[in-house]
């Protein structure tokens, strides 16, 4: 991103529901455009939409900006009352 836009330094993308089930996480097709730029991204749950599913933002940084990312995932995870359950 630093190429492109220099200014800019992080990104927050409305993340779609996710499937329904555990058989499958979903297309990976969100993130092949950060791997290609190699920029880190990942997908943070935010709330549950109409059928109780996880929805979320996909948050992306600038390149070795892994730790800001993960501060700030932190950050928006403590604003919100979603608990991850696990299976």
């Amino acid at each position: 991103m630093n190429e492109v836009t220099p200014e800019l330094h992080r990104l927050d993308l409305v993340a779609a529901a996710a499937p329904a089930g555990l058989h499958n996480t979903g297309s990976p097709r969100c993130n092949r455009i950060w791997t290609f730029l190699q920029t880190p991204c990942m997908n943070l749950p935010l709330t549950r939409g109409a059928h109780g599913l996880p929805v979320g933002l996909q948050l992306v940084c600038n390149k070795q900006e892994d730790e800001q990312l993960f501060g700030y995932a932190a950050y928006l995870q403590n604003l919100t009352s979603y608990q991850i359950e696990l299976p």
